[in-house]
């Protein structure tokens, strides 16, 4: 038998949901959400990896400067729920584990030939 499988009590998940709105024909705004929820246990937790239940909120915009160039700009924020772990081996210790993330773009699309 597999012992990693042990540290899995149930499927991680993900649900997304997005919205894109074109200003005009030079702007064009976007914004998304996303949330993860773990499938793993205690076990699996360690100082080399956790695995966390999360949210992702991103917002992004292109400006159009002409038919063959455009300028993109993004950012997004994720948000972990911090988790306690209690050492089965020892109840007396345990660790936290917990995160952010944020993340900044910026893009410059060129388009030679075509439409």
């Amino acid at each position: 038998s597999n012992p990693e499988i042990s540290k899995i009590d149930k499927n991680f998940w993900e649900a997304s949901v997005g919205l894109e709105y074109s200003i005009n024909d030079k702007i064009l705004i976007s914004c998304g959400y996303l949330a993860g929820v773990t499938g793993v246990n205690s076990y699996y937790n360690s100082d080399l990896g956790s695995s966390l239940n999360s949210h992702t909120l991103g917002i992004g915009g292109l400006y159009t400067i002409n038919d063959m160039i455009s300028l993109e700009i993004g950012a997004f924020n994720s948000w972990y729920k911090s988790n306690t772990d209690t050492n089965p081996l020892n109840s007396a210790y345990s660790q936290t584990y917990g995160r952010s993330n944020l993340g900044i773009s910026l893009g410059l699309n060129f388009v030679f030939g075509g439409e």
